[in-house]
């Protein structure tokens, strides 16, 4: 959702020494968002200045985590102004500071006392960048805990079908490829269907990418004939964990 924020003069600007904890990380986080919509690499610092200078801060425990989830959408700004973005560089700094804050605002004490969209939010953010590096079954099972969370949310539904989608193509089985997208299929027709909950009216690209990915399974396979393939009937393990795996 993008947000501008309205000010008087430079000095007021990002000066937030009078504001409380609460208000202070909300105008980093407007800050922030404003700064991706003007690909505005300055604010983007500044965003980042502000947080050390919250760090400085004796915060409350539910606060810490906001600070980490804040600087990892500052770092996908950096991301996505990055002038010669290298997609198969094996070194991916910036995301790899994104995974760092959002798994450490997850594994901080005050995360549980955050409302449960933001902990949802930072999950399916920690969840997409696992994705984006081929770590599918990670990801999957954090997409799983934010939908434990809200079981209606629209980006974490798609984005999980998307990850499952990856991890089929990855299998060098052609059964279970099938299988496993329309497990993929799955989840991303739910990301659109009614009842679905997106925080705004802004995520229409993130639902029509649902779509597309969903029309492109139905393309490549069967999805009502693979239904009734009888899964049970072949062996899965011996023990009890590894069949329910």
């Amino acid at each position: 959702m993008a947000y501008s924020v309205t000010i008087e003069n430079e000095s007021q600007k990002f000066w937030i020494a009078g504001l409380s904890d609460g208000d202070a990380l909300q105008k980093i986080g407007l800050l922030i968002d404003s700064a991706s919509d003007a690909r505005s690499a300055q604010d983007t610092d500044k965003a980042f200045a502000l947080l050390e200078q919250m760090e400085e801060r004796k915060l409350s425990p539910d606060s810490i985590p906001l600070v980490h989830y804040f600087r990892a959408n500052a770092w996908s700004n950096r991301e996505q102004m990055r002038p010669n973005p290298k997609v198969w560089a094996w070194e991916q700094p910036e995301c790899q500071e994104q995974i760092l804050e959002l798994r450490r605002a997850v594994r901080h004490v005050g995360f549980a006392e955050l409302p449960i969209l933001r902990q949802c939010q930072i999950l399916t953010n920690l969840a997409n960048q696992l994705d984006k590096i081929g770590r599918f079954i990670d990801a999957v099972e954090i997409y799983d805990r934010a939908l434990g969370l809200n079981g209606n949310s629209g980006l974490a539904r798609g984005n999980r079908g998307i990850a499952l989608s990856h991890y089929a193509r990855s299998l060098y089985d052609g059964g279970h490829t099938g299988v496993m997208l329309v497990a993929a299929h799955d989840s991303l027709t739910a990301a659109v269907a009614k009842g679905a909950f997106y925080e705004g009216l802004g995520y229409a690209p993130a639902q029509e990418a649902f779509r597309e990915e969903a029309r492109h399974i139905e393309e490549r396979i069967n999805i009502s004939a693979l239904r009734k393939v009888p899964l049970r009937k072949y062996r899965t393990g011996k023990s009890g964990a590894e069949r329910r795996y």
